[in-house]
């Protein structure tokens, strides 16, 4: 290997290392967010120069191949998507998955285009719709507002046969279906929630604001209302935390540290290498 190539893969670990750390403070810097998935930073080593090749002989004497490699990349950034504990929160709008599976919403404003997301922190808009903090509404099936949780002013009061006053609402435990409560104690559906599941949630789209959107390569996809009985069941008041382990973290950005600072290090002896080379000369 040239010293121009210790040079060179010196400038690979830099290279890597910086995008393991952007990483890792993305991970802290979200250790609050609701539901949010911690990313991981995957290196590889970098195409190999073959110097002698690999041969057999019939006497049983060999030779293994000579090969010098040309330092690290960083493979893929995966997401980690192992569930975290819910917080309570008394909020009714605010939403948690036991188990697994996505929230499904849609953006009114964009042809109501589907994201999924676990995170369950949404509210009332000025429209009565269930909205994420971007204003993208909860998706479900039997609902009053074209597949987005609507909540009425008025509605009919089965009781009474007359339109009245909407007094309260309320999520039923694990179905994720929504009440409509009137102040004599009626109550009528209003809708329920649909999860979704993937074959493969490790093919979704990040797409900001903890929002998911389906590839090609995240799978099958599978819409399925919660219960006992399914993959996931859903608890009003609840709020997923994120799952971001700050002690790991923290133990991931000493050891990417020290690989930064030894790649600093190849460059650094390469250059008092080079120098020497060039003083030869003299």
């Amino acid at each position: 290997m040239s010293i121009i190539s210790s040079l060179e893969t010196g400038v690979s670990a830099l290279r890597s290392f910086t995008k393991g750390i952007q990483v890792i403070g993305d991970n802290i810097a979200n250790i609050g967010t609701a539901g949010y998935k911690r990313s991981r930073a995957d290196y590889s080593d970098s195409f190999s120069s073959l110097m002698k090749s690999p041969q057999g002989s019939s006497s049983g004497a060999s030779r293994t191949a000579s090969q010098l490699g040309g330092g690290v990349s960083v493979a893929s950034v995966s997401t980690s998507f192992a569930t975290e504990k819910a917080e309570y929160t008394g909020s009714e709008s605010d939403l948690a998955i036991n188990g697994n599976g996505f929230f499904r919403v849609a953006d009114p404003l964009d042809g109501n285009r589907e994201y999924f997301t676990r995170a369950g922190n949404f509210h009332l808009d000025d429209s009565g719709y269930l909205v994420t903090p971007q204003g993208y509404r909860l998706q479900g099936e039997n609902t009053l507002g074209n597949g987005g949780f609507f909540i009425p002013g008025t509605a009919l009061n089965p009781n009474s046969g007359a339109q009245e006053a909407v007094a309260s609402w309320a999520f039923t435990p694990t179905t994720g279906q929504l009440n409509l409560l009137f102040s004599d104690g009626a109550a009528i559906p209003a809708g329920t929630i649909r999860l979704t599941t993937f074959t493969e949630p490790a093919g979704l789209l990040r797409q900001g604001g903890n929002m998911f959107l389906q590839t090609e390569a995240a799978g099958t996809r599978t819409d399925f209302a919660p219960g006992n009985s399914a993959a996931a069941t859903v608890h009003s008041q609840f709020l997923e935390l994120s799952n971001v382990d700050l002690t790991k973290e923290f133990a991931d950005m000493i050891t990417t540290q020290r690989g930064f600072q030894a790649g600093a290090r190849i460059i650094t002896t390469s250059d008092q290498l080079m120098q020497e080379a060039i003083q030869l000369k003299r």
